[in-house]
């Protein structure tokens, strides 16, 4: 039984890996907060605004790079990464300082954080979809009659503004 062409390799050379990221929304060690302080509403608004913004900031600078990049090489556009570590820290900082006010709250603070972790998991999942399937989505777009990644200069799929829309409605 032939299993192989003649001449071809028997082992198929691998593929690079990815480069390994920390989810900030695996479960961590503990729920103290990374403030001293005790939670307030305030405190809620400013820590999830400033990580949404963050977020936002990011992402209005990588995609149109990774657009770009796209017409010459989409399949690299699966393998770049949309949110820094820094981010990813802030993220998982956040993470802590709002589980931590949904323990120790008054009940409107455990409320406000409770829909603050919900806003940030949103908004990760939406990045990390957008970062695994981004030459999928590519491939589509140039199968469209309008065949532009970046119509009118912003990307044609802009979380950005969407991300700092939902930072400033946290004020």
């Amino acid at each position: 039984m032939v299993t192989a062409l003649p001449g071809a390799p028997t082992v198929a050379p691998a593929l690079p890996q990815l480069p390994k990221r920390n989810n900030p929304w695996r479960p961590a060690g503990g729920t103290e907060s990374v403030t001293e302080a005790a939670p307030t509403a305030e405190s809620v608004r400013r820590q999830v605004r400033t990580t949404l913004g963050r977020m936002a900031a990011l992402l209005d600078e990588r995609l149109p790079d990774a657009l770009r990049t796209a017409t010459w090489a989409w399949e690299k556009t699966g393998s770049m990464a949309l949110l820094d570590d820094e981010a990813l820290e802030m993220l998982t900082l956040a993470r802590q300082d709002l589980r931590y006010a949904v323990l120790m709250g008054e009940p409107q603070v455990v409320a406000l954080a409770t829909e603050g972790l919900w806003a940030l998991r949103t908004a990760f999942s939406v990045i990390s979809l957008l970062e695994t399937r981004l030459p999928s989505l590519i491939r589509l777009r140039t199968r469209m009659e309008d065949r532009d990644l970046m119509p009118q200069g912003r990307p044609f799929l802009d979380l950005a503004p969407a991300l700092s829309e939902l930072a400033r409605r946290w004020a």
